[in-house]
């Protein structure tokens, strides 16, 4: 329920991905991967468990916006 807002970055061929959450009132980074590596409300993830994450993602906003 204090999730605002998800942002999500697909890994690349080299790079990792990322998802973030937004909470009311949070201070998360909003300036790419390399802030978001720092960030506590972040989570880093490599292309093989892309599809994992995508999947948490979808289940969330559901949640959020319903």
């Amino acid at each position: 329920k204090q999730i605002s807002a998800i942002q999500f970055k697909p890994a690349g061929l080299i790079t990792n991905g990322y998802i973030q959450f937004s909470f009311v009132g949070g201070q998360e980074s909003k300036r790419g991967i390399f802030m978001a590596t720092q960030d506590e409300n972040t989570i880093m993830f490599n292309k093989k468990q892309q599809s994992e994450f995508e999947r948490l993602k979808s289940l969330l906003e559901k949640q959020i916006y319903s």
